[in-house]
Parts: structure tokens; C-alpha cells; sequence
């Protein structure tokens, strides 16, 4: 605790700029650490398109993140994600289970009447 202490009081007698400064020139990769509402104000971001505008009914124009992943016109043909209850009749078919919703054995395959 003593160590965490120290080191956070000598880190906050520089900016984040004066340490990045002074860790690249003596050879150390470093990069500052920024708030959200700092993001929106940098250049990455902006250049990797990240942002978008937004126009708030009651704030006016907003800067907002983009969702990561972005669907085109393109992407509507893609079809639906099969839900659980399709994977597990599909598995159990493959299985030899009935897919009958009987919940038995297709084949008779571990039917208590054919044994």
C-alpha cells in the first residue's frame, strides 16, 4: 500500500502529456488513459468513425458512439439466429431422438417397450 502510494503521488506531478513526453523519449511505449466524455473530443475516434451526430429533443445536437459492428442494406438477407429449442430438437435428431415433441427414441433406440 505504501508503494501505490508513493507512485501516485509522484505520477500526479506531471500531466498526462508531460509523462508520455518523458516515457517516449526515454524508449518506454505509453499512451495516456482518457474519460469517455475525452473520447469524444479526440481525433481516433473521429477518424475511425466511431462517432455520429445525434439531435436530442431536448440537449439539440449530441455527439454519440456508433454501435462496433454496422449492418447495410446488404445484411438484411441474413437469416434469423436459431434459437435453442431448434439447435437442441436438430441435435437430438442427429441423435436418433424423435423430434415428434414425444421426448422418445427414434428407431427404438432405448424404448423401454422395444428394450
Amino acid at each position: 500500500m505504501a508503494l501505490r502510494r508513493r507512485v501516485e503521488a509522484t505520477v500526479a506531478t506531471r500531466t498526462t502529456a508531460e509523462w508520455q513526453a518523458t516515457l517516449e523519449a526515454a524508449g518506454v511505449p505509453a499512451a495516456g488513459v482518457k474519460l469517455p466524455l475525452e473520447l469524444l473530443d479526440d481525433e481516433q475516434p473521429l477518424a475511425n468513425g466511431m462517432l455520429h451526430d445525434l439531435t436530442h429533443p431536448v440537449l439539440g445536437p449530441c455527439g454519440c458512439w456508433r454501435r462496433p459492428s454496422r449492418s447495410t442494406a446488404a445484411d438484411s438477407s441474413r437469416r434469423r439466429r436459431p434459437r435453442r429449442s431448434d439447435q437442441a430438437r436438430a441435435i437430438l435428431g442427429e441423435l436418433g431422438f424423435a423430434s415428434a415433441g414425444g421426448g422418445g427414441v427414434a428407431g427404438g433406440r432405448g424404448d423401454a417397450a422395444t428394450g
